[in-house]
């Protein structure tokens, strides 16, 4: 019953990266700072691998916000993701800051599944860039 997921990322209060495996939207700040906008679709067995490493992960167990006791969650220095994990019946949203430190077990799993889906997105989106 897992439908999409969105995904965003940055520092302060304005996250410039984005995206939506619903509608394939992605937008991210390129190494010169310039805006890339483009459309990059999941195929169905990247879904079910992001769907399965969150399970893996315990996404359910996991606190809706990761991040040190009194922390900014607006920080200018510090990197966040924001991630929705959208079901049928459900959704499970997640920040998680970078720095971290408090349950070395639950940082270890925000830090995976942040590295799942933006893994599955750049292998998408290499798919997508190729002739």
């Amino acid at each position: 019953d897992f439908v999409s997921v969105s995904y965003k990322w940055g520092v302060g209060d304005t996250l410039a990266n984005s995206y939506d495996s619903a509608t394939g939207a992605y937008q991210y700040l390129d190494s010169r700072d310039s805006l890339v906008k483009t459309n990059v679709k999941l195929r169905g067995n990247n879904i079910i691998f992001i769907h399965s490493k969150a399970d893996e992960l315990n996404l359910w167990q996991l606190p809706n916000v990761i991040a040190n006791p009194n922390a900014n969650l607006k920080s200018e220095q510090v990197l966040r993701y924001e991630f929705v994990f959208n079901y049928e019946k459900k959704v499970k949203k997640i920040i998680y800051l970078t720095d971290y430190d408090s349950d070395p077990t639950i940082a270890t799993a925000a830090n995976e599944l942040q590295k799942v889906v933006k893994q599955t997105i750049d292998e998408a989106e290499e798919r997508y860039s190729k002739p």
